[in-house]
């Protein structure tokens, strides 16, 4: 199942969602990955993401995760930090793949995950502002993403739970 949330600030998300892995154990944590075309020009693409990531935290606050420059023009209280994406295996997938240590479920969740996320870029658009489409609805596709990448294995209730959560980069 894939699910999609908007995060306006999310200044404790990468420490106490993406990086716990069970929610409640303080020493247990996921290393994340930076994915997608626009982790690629921002030069993060393929490096490990833990809590209190510096790129993170720059890319919350709309800046250039390398330089610290202002990426867009919306720095506003409302503005959207991030979109996080989760893709759920199916729970009797899950029970299998982590109770049971079936590594075959989990390198194909894994795989799934990726072809889900490559359709997501593909679709990835932003609205169209400017000129005569200042106040449009307009949308050009950009195939742009520079997300974060989590894969967790259990639920906040602490059951078996194939997860993927990507906090994407607005």
């Amino acid at each position: 199942m894939f699910t999609m949330a908007k995060l306006y600030n999310g200044s404790t998300y990468l420490a106490t969602h993406l990086t716990a892995n069970d929610y409640y154990s303080e020493n247990e944590s996921v290393t994340g990955v930076w994915v997608g075309q626009g982790a690629e020009r921002l030069g993060l693409a393929g490096r490990a993401i833990a809590a209190h990531d510096e790129a993170f935290e720059h890319l919350r606050c709309n800046r250039h995760p390398l330089t610290g420059r202002k990426l867009t023009v919306r720095t506003g209280a409302r503005r959207i930090a991030f979109l996080d994406f989760e893709c759920s295996a199916p729970k009797s997938v899950s029970l299998l793949a982590v109770t049971f240590g079936d590594e075959r479920l989990r390198q194909a969740h894994h795989e799934a995950v990726g072809v889900a996320f490559a359709e997501l870029e593909r679709f990835t658009a932003r609205r169209v502002r400017g000129g005569r489409l200042a106040w449009s609805e307009e949308v050009a596709i950009t195939g742009n993403v520079c997300a974060a990448r989590f894969e967790h294995d259990a639920s906040r209730e602490l059951d078996a739970h194939l997860l993927c959560a990507a906090a994407h980069s607005r």
